[in-house]
């Protein structure tokens, strides 16, 4: 009896577990200190869009990738236009609706990939950014991209994904914020 048990046991585990959905709060974490360097008192309005078509990542892997999403929680344009606000307001720039100057930024891709068949051995993750600026003088339209991979020995928890894709989108927003081009666009 105990020797069926174990077999049981080894051929479960090595067909892989399922794994169960995941939610996680984007909010990417970024660095005023290249803005330091071209701002001097500026106004504009920023928007931040989601042009995602859905929630979904991408799936997280193992043999029933179907009931293992990975979904974005809350609202992913208030939170990356908070993390762009602060940063800009830190380096002396000035964020107000009521200006002609704007810059939009918009979501237009973020995914989660996972490899492996019956066990994940690695996760990529890619984000695409669209900045544009519209100010009196004309505008200004850049795409910005960013992509990751990482080697696991077992399947991310929901905080190392939360963390894997911050990472990444922070990357991409803040390729934004080091464009010196748009910025010197964004001051006119």
């Amino acid at each position: 009896m105990r020797t069926r048990f174990i077999v049981f046991l080894l051929v479960f585990c090595l067909q892989g577990c399922p794994l169960s959905p995941q939610l996680v709060t984007i909010k990417p974490t970024l660095n005023d200190s290249t803005l330091e360097e071209i701002s001097s008192y500026n106004v504009f309005k920023l928007i931040v869009r989601d042009e995602r078509e859905t929630n979904i990542l991408g799936q997280r892997g193992g043999p029933y990738k179907e009931t293992a999403l990975l979904k974005t929680k809350e609202d992913v344009s208030e939170n990356i236009s908070n993390s762009l606000k602060t940063t800009f307001e830190n380096s002396g720039f000035s964020i107000n609706d009521e200006t002609t100057n704007q810059l939009v930024v918009s979501l237009m891709h973020l995914s989660y990939e996972s490899e492996g068949e019956t066990r994940v051995s690695a996760v990529q993750i890619s984000a695409e950014v669209k900045a544009n600026v519209a100010t009196l003088d004309g505008a200004f339209t850049k795409q910005y991209k960013a992509r990751h991979r990482k080697e696991v020995l077992l399947a991310p928890n929901e905080e190392t994904n939360e963390k894997l894709i911050n990472d990444v989108l922070g990357a991409v927003v803040q390729r934004v914020l080091n464009d010196k081009e748009l910025l010197v666009y964004l001051k006119n």
